[in-house]
């Protein structure tokens, strides 16, 4: 029959995808302590990796339960529960992004209960570390320039005030964090660092509600 001579073992061999196959079975048959000397390299670097993704899987799970943990015990009045959480997720989990926004909720609470040097502490943790959500960032410079200002350290103030404005210099909060380093430079008598970033403002954002205050400043220091 006409069909039968597509089934043909000629038909078959010329099919490169199968020939392949059969020559792949050929030398298994033909070479049997080398495949399965390779079968067990092989199943070592599989495992090796499974066991390193399975160990990064593990890492991220804990840091999140940390989190959730921690974040759920503040919010049912639990604060030693959720603090130790916290305090454990940023201590054995720097650099992950839980551990970020641990140091986050840490320097917020500390901050709601009005203890600042705890909450500038955590603030400047998570500023350092400039991973992860640029508005945590953000927020973390600009928690750690009010906790100075609100514990005197003015020109530490204008440090992080300045540097919440350089990092994000399209954010609408820019010329305010620019004002703000300005009030704190001239607070300590830094009065050329701050008409230097009045300067700064002026040209950058001339137009701002910021800059026309730093203009009557600027009047004022140079009267």
């Amino acid at each position: 029959m006409t069909s039968g001579k597509r089934f043909t073992k000629k038909a078959i061999r010329e099919d490169k995808l199968v020939t392949s196959a059969f020559r792949t079975s050929e030398y298994i048959q033909k070479n049997p302590t080398s495949f399965v000397i390779g079968g067990v390299s092989l199943a070592v670097i599989l495992a090796a990796i499974l066991f390193f993704r399975w160990n990064a899987n593990k890492t991220e799970t804990e840091a999140t339960t940390l989190l959730a943990r921690g974040r759920l015990a503040l919010e049912a009045g639990q604060p030693e529960t959720g603090l130790a959480d916290l305090e454990n997720l940023v201590n054995d989990y720097s650099g992950s992004e839980q551990a970020r926004m641990g140091a986050m909720l840490l320097a917020n609470n500390y901050y709601r209960n009005a203890d600042y040097e705890k909450s500038l502490q955590y603030f400047e943790m998570a500023a350092r570390d400039r991973g992860g959500d640029p508005m945590r960032l953000a927020a973390a410079e600009s928690g750690a320039a009010i906790c100075h200002e609100l514990v005197g350290n003015r020109a530490e103030a204008a440090k992080y005030f300045k540097m919440a404005a350089d990092d994000f210099p399209d954010r609408n909060w820019a010329p305010d964090y620019m004002k703000q380093a300005i009030n704190n430079y001239l607070a300590v008598g830094d009065t050329a660092t701050a008409i230097k970033v009045i300067d700064e403002l002026f040209a950058k954002y001339e137009t701002s509600t910021a800059a026309q205050a730093a203009k009557r400043t600027l009047a004022e220091i140079t009267y």
